[in-house]
């Protein structure tokens, strides 16, 4: 470590940092602002473990996660779009901080909030660590903060002695109520459904950059918008739905089964040109409803429009374009003269109780459809094809 590194290091050790202290409901709490770096190593994860940490509260890292968690922080740190919510730390030992009230601040007096200077005792914080006994926990934020200290190897993790945090530091808390703590943030909170993701990534990008990062998703926008696709105006998007107002999938249905249409479609690659791409891709699709328009109009008898019919859809469409790439023979009368085999041998393939679907769902149940469907579908002769 370099000099001015170094000098650097020690001046973050000995500043203190800084917090307003107050009540949230019933415990005693510090709330402010400091680097990652710092927060990092002055807390650790209570990570369980079923023979070695018997009593822990964190689950198991994810260190993919804790990465991307790091890159995140260190690669947005003076951008407008990026934020953080509070990382959430518990005192277990007392004698690792000393914590000075300052003054007064304004606000209700029944509030009785005061600001005050935390000093870190990194002395005891260490004595604590060597001893593998925990000074002060994380209870939420254990991902943000694994790398952003810089001691974990491999040692291409710098501190992120620059990038600030909000934290939330609590006090005079019980293992047992750190745990509740614990359960209520990651039981009670109400993650954001996939379509409602799916649908702030599409708000946020243009078409030209959803191709070029999220072909899958670029793919469902534009079935939901085009006139000529079977789809148009008929992909929920998540959100509340008026009075009256039906669609005909939800948007993470159709966009898992583009994902299996796409890893089963190779020669997609070479394709640069999007319309070209949205076409075939809406050939298939018309071909489908043609040969089953109840079929494709009715998910509650029939499993053609779910989650599971749409993935064995994608998979049979992304091989059966392989097939017809090859012939340049891409039109919808093409992909129905493929699939009508299917239609003859089997007339009720798509009901949900019929013998065809019996036992068949989520991704290994459209995996299964799909194999079936190519070995009915396999028989037809090219020649039959129009080029």
């Amino acid at each position: 470590m370099g000099r001015k590194k170094l000098k650097d290091r020690q001046k973050i050790d000995i500043s203190p940092i800084y917090a307003i202290q107050g009540k949230c409901f019933g415990v005693v709490s510090y709330r402010g602002f400091a680097p990652l770096s710092v927060l990092a190593r002055m807390s650790r994860a209570d990570e369980y473990h079923q023979v070695n940490n018997p009593t822990g509260t964190q689950r198991n890292l994810n260190r993919k996660h804790a990465r991307e968690a790091y890159d995140y922080a260190q690669n947005r740190s003076n951008k407008k779009d990026a934020l953080w919510p509070e990382i959430i730390l518990n005192i277990r030992k007392s004698d690792t901080l000393k914590i000075t009230p300052k003054a007064l601040t304004k606000g209700p007096k029944d509030a009785k909030l005061t600001m005050v200077k935390i000093q870190i005792d990194w002395g005891k914080i260490k004595t604590y660590k060597d001893s593998n006994d925990i000074a002060i926990s994380r209870v939420d934020g254990n991902h943000r903060l694994f790398f952003a200290g810089g001691e974990i190897a491999p040692k291409n993790y710098p501190p992120l002695d620059n990038v600030y945090s909000p934290f939330c530091i609590t006090h005079g808390v019980s293992i047992n109520d750190e745990k509740e703590i614990f359960k209520t943030i990651n039981r009670e909170q109400q993650r954001l459904n996939v379509s409602h993701l799916l649908r702030l990534k599409q708000q946020l990008s243009s078409d030209d950059e959803l191709w070029q990062k999220d072909r899958p998703l670029w793919i469902v926008k534009r079935l939901a918008e085009d006139r000529g696709s079977p789809f148009f105006n008929a992909v929920h998007k998540g959100g509340k739905k008026t009075k009256g107002e039906t669609y005909l999938i939800k948007q993470k249905s159709l966009f898992d089964g583009v994902k299996q249409l796409l890893s089963n479609f190779s020669s997609y690659s070479g394709i640069h040109d999007q319309e070209k791409l949205l076409s075939i891709v809406i050939n298939f699709y018309n071909a489908v409803k043609s040969l089953w328009q109840k079929e494709w109009a009715d998910s509650k008898k029939y499993k053609l429009m779910t989650n599971t019919g749409l993935q064995s859809l994608g998979i049979v469409g992304g091989k059966l374009m392989n097939e017809l790439f090859l012939t340049r023979s891409l039109k919808m009368e093409n992909f129905k003269i493929k699939l009508i085999p299917l239609q003859k041998e089997i007339p009720n393939c798509w009901e949900s109780k019929g013998e065809f679907m019996a036992g068949k769902s989520g991704r290994p149940g459209a995996q299964k459809i799909a194999e079936e469907i190519m070995s009915i579908i396999s028989i037809i002769d090219d020649s039959e094809l129009e080029v």
